[in-house]
Protein backbone atom coordinates (compact mmCIF):
# COMPACT_ATOMS: atom_id res chain seq x y z
CA UNK A 1 0.00 0.00 0.00
CA UNK A 2 2.79 2.41 0.93
CA UNK A 3 4.63 1.55 -2.28
CA UNK A 4 1.49 2.32 -4.34
CA UNK A 5 1.18 5.74 -2.62
CA UNK A 6 4.85 6.48 -3.30
CA UNK A 7 4.45 5.55 -6.97
CA UNK A 8 1.33 7.68 -7.21
CA UNK A 9 3.08 10.58 -5.48
CA UNK A 10 6.09 10.18 -7.79
CA UNK A 11 3.79 10.14 -10.85
CA UNK A 12 2.02 13.31 -9.71
CA UNK A 13 5.32 15.08 -8.99
CA UNK A 14 6.77 13.95 -12.31
CA UNK A 15 3.72 15.22 -14.18
CA UNK A 16 3.85 18.55 -12.32
CA UNK A 17 7.58 18.92 -12.95
CA UNK A 18 7.40 17.78 -16.58
CA UNK A 19 4.47 19.98 -17.51
CA UNK A 20 5.86 22.86 -15.45
CA UNK A 21 9.10 22.74 -17.47
CA UNK A 22 7.41 22.33 -20.83
CA UNK A 23 4.39 24.51 -20.19
CA UNK A 24 3.21 26.94 -22.77
CA UNK A 25 4.49 29.81 -20.63
CA UNK A 26 5.37 32.74 -22.86
CA UNK A 27 8.63 33.17 -20.98
CA UNK A 28 9.98 30.02 -22.63
CA UNK A 29 9.69 31.53 -26.12
CA UNK A 30 12.68 33.09 -27.85
CA UNK A 31 12.43 34.92 -31.20
CA UNK A 32 14.94 36.46 -33.56
CA UNK A 33 14.98 40.26 -33.71
CA UNK A 34 15.13 41.37 -37.34
CA UNK A 35 18.77 42.26 -37.99
CA UNK A 36 19.66 41.69 -34.36
CA UNK A 37 20.05 39.24 -31.54
CA UNK A 38 17.27 37.16 -30.10
CA UNK A 39 14.64 38.25 -27.61
CA UNK A 40 13.68 35.83 -24.88
CA UNK A 41 10.28 36.34 -23.37
CA UNK A 42 11.87 35.60 -20.02
CA UNK A 43 12.81 39.30 -20.30
CA UNK A 44 9.17 40.45 -20.04
CA UNK A 45 9.72 41.00 -16.34
CA UNK A 46 11.78 44.09 -17.17
CA UNK A 47 9.97 47.39 -16.84
CA UNK A 48 6.20 47.76 -16.58
CA UNK A 49 5.18 45.34 -19.33
CA UNK A 50 5.57 44.33 -22.96
CA UNK A 51 3.45 45.55 -25.87
CA UNK A 52 3.35 43.33 -28.96
CA UNK A 53 1.92 44.43 -32.30
CA UNK A 54 1.41 41.58 -34.77
CA UNK A 55 2.13 43.12 -38.17
CA UNK A 56 2.28 42.17 -41.82
CA UNK A 57 4.28 44.24 -44.32
CA UNK A 58 1.54 43.72 -46.94
CA UNK A 59 -1.52 44.35 -44.78
CA UNK A 60 -2.95 47.83 -45.41
CA UNK A 61 -4.04 48.13 -41.77
CA UNK A 62 -0.56 47.21 -40.52
CA UNK A 63 0.72 49.97 -42.77
CA UNK A 64 -1.93 52.45 -41.58
CA UNK A 65 -1.18 51.91 -37.88
CA UNK A 66 2.59 52.42 -38.13
CA UNK A 67 2.22 56.15 -37.37
CA UNK A 68 0.31 55.32 -34.16
CA UNK A 69 2.87 52.65 -33.21
CA UNK A 70 5.77 55.06 -33.77
CA UNK A 71 4.07 57.76 -31.71
CA UNK A 72 3.47 55.29 -28.89
CA UNK A 73 7.12 54.20 -28.96
CA UNK A 74 8.26 57.84 -28.81
CA UNK A 75 5.86 58.75 -25.98
CA UNK A 76 7.99 59.09 -22.84
CA UNK A 77 5.05 58.02 -20.67
CA UNK A 78 5.63 54.50 -21.99
CA UNK A 79 9.43 54.38 -21.63
CA UNK A 80 9.11 51.59 -19.08
CA UNK A 81 7.37 49.31 -21.59
CA UNK A 82 9.12 47.07 -24.07
CA UNK A 83 7.44 47.56 -27.45
CA UNK A 84 7.86 45.13 -30.35
CA UNK A 85 6.33 44.37 -33.70
CA UNK A 86 5.95 40.69 -34.55
CA UNK A 87 6.11 39.44 -38.15
CA UNK A 88 4.40 36.01 -38.11
CA UNK A 89 5.48 34.23 -41.30
CA UNK A 90 8.29 32.86 -43.40
CA UNK A 91 6.63 34.39 -46.43
CA UNK A 92 8.34 37.79 -46.24
CA UNK A 93 11.86 38.19 -47.51
CA UNK A 94 14.50 40.23 -45.75
CA UNK A 95 14.12 42.85 -48.50
CA UNK A 96 10.34 43.10 -48.04
CA UNK A 97 10.75 43.62 -44.30
CA UNK A 98 13.47 46.24 -44.90
CA UNK A 99 11.17 48.06 -47.36
CA UNK A 100 8.33 48.00 -44.81
CA UNK A 101 10.63 49.44 -42.13
CA UNK A 102 12.00 52.13 -44.46
CA UNK A 103 8.71 53.15 -46.09
CA UNK A 104 6.82 53.49 -42.80
CA UNK A 105 9.81 54.59 -40.69
CA UNK A 106 9.13 51.86 -38.13
CA UNK A 107 10.75 52.81 -34.83
CA UNK A 108 10.27 49.57 -32.89
CA UNK A 109 12.25 46.33 -33.13
CA UNK A 110 10.55 43.62 -35.17
CA UNK A 111 10.52 40.04 -33.93
CA UNK A 112 10.33 37.23 -36.47
CA UNK A 113 7.94 34.37 -35.71
CA UNK A 114 8.44 32.02 -38.69
CA UNK A 115 7.21 28.93 -36.82
CA UNK A 116 4.15 30.74 -35.43
CA UNK A 117 5.33 29.86 -31.93
CA UNK A 118 4.16 33.15 -30.40
CA UNK A 119 1.09 33.28 -32.65
CA UNK A 120 -0.06 29.88 -31.39
CA UNK A 121 0.77 30.58 -27.77
CA UNK A 122 -1.04 33.92 -27.60
CA UNK A 123 -3.80 32.99 -30.04
CA UNK A 124 -3.08 35.86 -32.44
CA UNK A 125 -5.19 35.72 -35.61
CA UNK A 126 -5.06 39.17 -37.23
CA UNK A 127 -2.58 41.83 -38.27
CA UNK A 128 -2.58 44.33 -36.69
CA UNK A 129 -3.47 42.78 -33.36
CA UNK A 130 -1.99 44.08 -30.11
CA UNK A 131 -1.16 42.27 -26.88
CA UNK A 132 -0.16 43.78 -23.55
CA UNK A 133 1.78 41.37 -21.36
CA UNK A 134 2.35 42.00 -17.69
CA UNK A 135 5.77 41.40 -16.14
CA UNK A 136 4.73 37.82 -15.31
CA UNK A 137 3.93 37.28 -19.04
CA UNK A 138 0.18 37.16 -18.42
CA UNK A 139 -2.01 38.74 -21.07
CA UNK A 140 -3.58 41.94 -19.77
CA UNK A 141 -5.22 42.94 -23.05
CA UNK A 142 -5.45 41.74 -26.62
CA UNK A 143 -7.35 42.87 -29.65
CA UNK A 144 -7.74 46.04 -31.67
CA UNK A 145 -5.73 49.21 -31.14
CA UNK A 146 -8.86 51.36 -31.48
CA UNK A 147 -12.11 51.37 -33.48
CA UNK A 148 -10.76 53.23 -36.51
CA UNK A 149 -11.52 50.29 -38.81
CA UNK A 150 -15.04 48.87 -38.89
CA UNK A 151 -13.89 46.06 -41.17
CA UNK A 152 -11.18 45.48 -43.73
CA UNK A 153 -11.49 48.30 -46.27
CA UNK A 154 -13.94 50.38 -44.20
CA UNK A 155 -12.81 52.90 -41.62
CA UNK A 156 -14.42 55.60 -39.53
CA UNK A 157 -13.77 59.27 -40.15
CA UNK A 158 -13.28 59.78 -36.42
CA UNK A 159 -11.91 57.27 -33.91
CA UNK A 160 -14.33 57.12 -30.98
CA UNK A 161 -12.78 54.30 -28.91
CA UNK A 162 -9.06 54.27 -28.08
CA UNK A 163 -8.86 50.77 -26.60
CA UNK A 164 -5.10 50.45 -26.23
CA UNK A 165 -4.67 53.98 -24.87
CA UNK A 166 -7.26 53.30 -22.13
CA UNK A 167 -5.68 49.95 -21.28
CA UNK A 168 -2.18 51.42 -21.08
CA UNK A 169 -3.36 54.34 -18.95
CA UNK A 170 -4.98 51.95 -16.46
CA UNK A 171 -1.96 49.61 -16.49
CA UNK A 172 0.48 52.46 -16.03
CA UNK A 173 -1.52 53.82 -13.09
CA UNK A 174 -2.02 50.41 -11.52
CA UNK A 175 -5.80 50.55 -11.79
CA UNK A 176 -8.10 47.81 -13.02
CA UNK A 177 -8.20 47.22 -16.76
CA UNK A 178 -11.88 47.20 -17.57
CA UNK A 179 -11.67 45.92 -21.14
CA UNK A 180 -9.26 43.02 -21.54
CA UNK A 181 -10.24 41.93 -25.05
CA UNK A 182 -11.67 43.41 -28.24
CA UNK A 183 -12.15 41.94 -31.69
CA UNK A 184 -9.23 42.94 -33.95
CA UNK A 185 -9.90 44.00 -37.53
CA UNK A 186 -7.36 43.38 -40.28
CA UNK A 187 -5.66 40.72 -42.34
CA UNK A 188 -5.69 37.07 -41.29
CA UNK A 189 -2.39 35.62 -40.15
CA UNK A 190 -1.55 32.87 -42.62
Amino acid sequence: MLRRKNILLFAVLFQFFFYGCTSSDTRGIELQIFKGDTFSFSQVEKGKGTILFFLSPECPLSQSYTLYINQLAENTAYNEYQIFGVIPSTYYTKEQIEEYIAEYNIQIPLLLDPDYQLVKHLGATITPEVFLLNTDASIQYHGAIDNWYVKLGERRQVITEHYLNKVLEAHLNGTEIEMTETKPVGCLIE
